[in-house]
């Protein structure tokens, strides 16, 4: 279980860092000179429901947590 939550917790921050780097880099209108053409307003296409699965695995870190503490005592 503690292996389990540890995998879990690590693909939580990956996935938190692609959110706050690629992501808000993309939103950064001070960046946009950077996009390339065949990347603009595509974030929808490229990211597709990444915030929502982010939310997903996040709330399901929390639950093992709390799973493993009642199981611990």
């Amino acid at each position: 279980m503690i292996e389990l939550i540890e995998s879990e917790r690590i693909y939580v921050e990956e996935l938190q860092s692609i959110m706050q780097g690629y992501i808000a880099e993309l939103n950064n209108s001070e960046l946009s000179h950077l996009t390339p053409p065949s990347l603009e307003n595509k974030k929808d296409v490229l990211f597709g429901n990444l915030p929502e699965i982010y939310e997903f695995h996040n709330k399901l870190v929390k639950f093992f947590i709390v799973c493993l503490c009642f199981a611990i005592f």
